[in-house]
């Protein structure tokens, strides 16, 4: 009778080549996931940005409504007609919480960060200075300056006009912190019309990409002056 049990024992242990082939499997299984969930959240936060900048779009179209048609412009913030040297100093304004994005009023900060922005992070609470993940395009903050009242309906394509995007490629290309990449960028952005979609940069100044400095008129020839005659070519991008 004892030699019966210890036979049934043993026989339901595992042996030591059973329980590493247990965890070899284990550990093939767990490689093959782990990048598909890896791939998964990084979907899951390129949409939460895609988002903010939805909710960052309706604030924005809100601000115009109520501004007589005019976009955020530098003199909201204290720039002085005709010196350039006070543009530039208020250039802070178009990427710190405490210049457009604290004005255009969304009800919730973080609205303001991309979930895979690893370099601007905000404070709690949040503070004026810090540095948001989106920022005001420079084409449109200079021309906004060039022509005080620049309005909404000023744009010669204001769907295909990008106004307002992310200051890195967090997503795609990962270029951060390089601020004009060699590899093309494709940025969350707020277009004109103040929809949100993905803005894949074509312009390159030498070998670099440069998502600030253009647009394009109606006869297609590159003008790096005014939007309100332009717009960005294939800027509207789905993947």
């Amino acid at each position: 009778m004892k030699r019966s049990e210890n036979q049934t024992v043993r026989r339901a242990a595992f042996t030591l080549i059973e329980l590493l082939v247990v965890i070899a499997i284990i550990a093939i299984l767990a490689a093959l996931l782990l990048p598909a969930l890896s791939k998964a959240k990084d979907k899951a936060k390129g949409t939460a940005c895609l988002n903010n900048l939805k909710q960052v779009g309706l604030a924005m179209q809100m601000y115009i409504d109520d501004n007589q048609d005019k976009i955020p412009s530098p003199f909201t913030f204290g720039a002085v007609p005709g010196d350039y040297n006070s543009l530039a100093d208020h250039f802070n304004a178009t990427y710190e919480y405490g210049g457009v994005a604290q004005h255009l009023s969304v009800g919730n900060p973080k609205s303001f960060w991309c979930p895979s922005d690893r370099y601007s992070t905000n404070s709690t609470p949040v503070s004026t200075n810090d540095f948001t993940s989106y920022r005001y395009r420079y084409v449109i903050w200079w021309s906004a300056f060039r022509e005080p009242g620049l309005k909404q309906g000023a744009f010669f394509r204001p769907s295909g006009q990008a106004m307002y995007h992310e200051e890195f490629d967090n997503h795609y290309n990962r270029t951060a912190p390089a601020q004009y990449p060699t590899k093309q960028p494709i940025l969350t952005s707020i277009f004109g019309d103040c929809h949100a979609a993905k803005f894949k940069v074509t312009h390159k100044t030498g070998n670099v990409y440069d998502p600030n400095w253009f647009a394009y008129g109606p006869n297609g020839q590159l003008n790096t002056g005014s939007p309100n005659i332009g717009w960005d070519v294939h800027t509207c991008y789905d993947q």
